[in-house]
């Protein structure tokens, strides 16, 4: 059992370190179209979900300025919008961008600007600037987490909020990572590394699970899946047939439901 800060650390840079080199901001340009489709069939649920916990949980008012890291289509950033005065979101990814532009103009929200770039340490953010700062589904970009977190913290005046997928909560996702003989870092828990860094660099953060159902159309599942696949290897046919029997069986009316579990951590920045 890991008890030092510094050995989770390793561990977690060791546990990421595929993850992060093949998942770069040129994959996700090009997951943009199918993860939009996603995140709208699924009516931002998460994101609901994420914002309600916040709020109910004082870290989120109508008052407060949010700066959100890895904001992609705007699943969690419209309900932030929703909920507060003024949302600054950073996406790299350019395809990504159009699209969370294109959320935001038919929700006919004028609260959020749109930084096209990468946040960093040397990001170009007063201190104390925001009530909350949140980064979701995007850890694995940050290999040195806790310079991330101390980033975080000088920025935030309030709370600062991290949201991962649990485990792999569908067993009939762990079945197809093995088909497809997926590596195991592909599936990895990330939820305890973040914990135990947090909590051994003498930060005490909150942690709840929020249950919740992936939604998306055929197509974009097979999409999903299929440029998963493409960040370790070249599929072949008979990947793509497990691929498809995987997405049809779990459809219905032209909709792909894989159940998740999320993983919701704040603290504040002080």
């Amino acid at each position: 059992m890991l008890t030092e800060l510094s050995a989770w650390t390793t561990a977690w840079r060791e546990a990421i370190q595929e993850m992060h080199q093949v998942s770069d901001t040129t994959y996700w340009d090009r997951r943009a179209p199918d993860y939009n489709d996603f995140i709208l069939t699924s009516e931002y649920s998460y994101g609901e979900a994420i914002t309600t916990v916040l709020a109910a949980n004082g870290c989120l008012s109508a008052t407060d300025h949010v700066l959100e890291i890895a904001a992609g289509v705007g699943a969690v950033t419209i309900p932030l919008a929703r909920r507060s005065a003024h949302v600054t979101a950073f996406e790299p990814a350019p395809t990504m961008a159009d699209f969370l532009g294109a959320n935001i103009s038919a929700f006919g929200l004028t609260n959020i600007e749109i930084r096209r770039e990468s946040f960093d340490s040397n990001t170009d953010c007063a201190p104390k600037s925001c009530d909350l700062i949140l980064l979701c589904h995007a850890a694995w970009h940050f290999p040195d987490f806790i310079e991330l977190v101390k980033s975080m913290e000088k920025i935030s005046r309030g709370y600062c909020c991290l949201a991962d997928t649990s485990g792999l909560a569908d067993p009939d996702t762990e079945i197809i990572h093995r088909q497809l003989n997926l590596p195991l870092t592909a599936g990895i828990d990330r939820v305890p590394y973040l914990f135990n860094q947090l909590y051994f660099s003498n930060r005490r953060p909150q942690l709840t699970h929020i249950p919740w159902t992936t939604r998306r159309s055929v197509a974009s599942a097979l999409a999903m899946w299929t440029m998963v696949l493409e960040k370790y290897r070249r599929p072949e046919e008979t990947d793509l047939a497990i691929i498809r029997d995987h997405v049809l069986a779990r459809s219905k009316n032209g909709i792909y439901e894989s159940p998740s579990l999320m993983a919701l951590l704040w603290w504040p920045s002080a």
